[in-house]
């Protein structure tokens, strides 16, 4: 890969929370060459960032509930932000390659992210031939650990659904009939399948506001989110 085409990305989906968001987007921002933040609250809220910061805000239908979808919408603009440094070309007419190898970071809008977190992930993901990586949440770990078989695992030890990072070439995505909850723990499945699920001890990342926006509507989408993926994965579910 040449070293001018982009490496390092974060995906944040947001909705209506802009001091909480500008803290994660402090802490994400220097470990990664863009962040993408998809943004489906009201448009006066997140303002456009400044040319050149790295930053891009993409914006959907205010109000619209499907954090798979948000998440897909990001994981295509590094694709395609990848292969069109590489290659000097539309990105979505040209293909991916054995070569071709980039991170993505899909973090929540709340969490803070500690110095050196991305390239710890990623270090260890390289090693191991993982699909996706996490650190420990928990600070219980004394070594990494992989997972390489889809299936319900210690609730301490299963990828850390608020912030975890991709290899992109993978080129996997998130279910969108998961539209809140389950939608990570799939793609650990998925990742699971793929190479691996890796989770490193050590820079712990704290989710602060874990409910913040949880209302009846979502609850109930919840239930259905269960039920889905029980549905896709002969009756299992994580938890």
């Amino acid at each position: 890969m040449q070293n001018s085409a982009p490496r390092k990305f974060a995906v944040i989906a947001t909705r209506n929370r802009p001091e909480i968001l500008a803290d994660a987007v402090m802490s994400i921002r220097p470990q990664v060459d863009i962040v993408y933040i998809i943004d489906n609250g009201d448009t006066d809220r997140v303002p456009d960032p400044e040319e050149g910061s790295g930053i891009d805000v993409i914006r959907i239908v205010p109000g619209e509930v499907n954090l798979s979808r948000f998440w897909n919408i990001g994981l295509a603009c590094a694709e395609g932000a990848v292969l069109s440094a590489q290659r000097n070309a539309d990105p979505w007419t040209v293909e991916v390659t054995d070569d071709d190898m980039w991170e993505v970071a899909v973090i929540n809008d709340d969490p803070i992210l500690p110095e050196g977190w991305f390239d710890a992930i990623v270090k260890a993901m390289r090693e191991a031939g993982a699909a996706a990586g996490c650190s420990d949440p928990n600070g219980s770990l004394q070594r990494p650990m992989l997972h390489t078989t889809p299936g319900p695992v210690g609730l301490a030890t299963r990828m850390c659904g608020w912030a975890h990072i991709h290899a992109g070439e993978k080129g996997l995505r998130y279910d969108e009939d998961l539209k809140w909850w389950f939608g990570d723990d799939d793609m650990d499945w998925q990742s699971r399948e793929a190479g691996g699920t890796i989770m490193i001890p050590g820079f712990a990342v704290v989710n602060r506001f874990p409910d913040g926006q949880f209302t009846p509507e979502l609850h109930e989408q919840s239930n259905r989110d269960r039920e889905y993926f029980a549905q896709k994965w002969n009756g299992l579910v994580p938890w």
